[in-house]
């Protein structure tokens, strides 16, 4: 559970990085402006999408 938790706070610390417009170095490319905050809405989905799964265990 411990490892659940650290990795849905690192995820929200990612998104909310690239929400607020970088620039965020993320999987060897670096996003800035609208770029960045596009890239954070898609780990917000993914972030949902883990929730359902974890709730549903």
């Amino acid at each position: 559970m411990k490892e659940e938790t650290d990795f849905y706070i690192y995820l929200c610390n990612i998104a909310g990085s690239l929400l607020q417009g970088g620039p965020l170095e993320l999987e060897g490319k670096t996003y800035v402006g609208d770029e960045a905050r596009k890239k954070g809405m898609q780990i917000i989905d993914l972030i949902r999408v883990l929730d359902v799964y974890f709730k549903g265990k």
